[in-house]
């Protein structure tokens, strides 16, 4: 399922980094949710969607602040 939103992300053009710090309503990002769930084969693919998307400072300055 993540390597097919990858693919639709690149498609279409989103910006990976505001992907990546989307929040849901209990303000988790999806590494968070992962996490807090113990899906670590979810957090390893997220791990590789953000070297792929080559993260900018800016999005590893607002990951770290949650």
């Amino acid at each position: 399922a993540i390597e097919t939103l990858w693919s639709w992300a690149k498609e279409v053009g989103l910006n990976m980094d505001e992907l990546l710090l989307a929040k849901n309503k209990q303000r988790d990002t999806a590494r968070q949710l992962a996490t807090k769930r113990r899906h670590l084969d979810v957090v390893e693919k997220l791990g590789v969607w953000e070297n792929k998307a080559q993260l900018n400072p800016q999005f590893r300055k607002g990951w770290k602040q949650d």
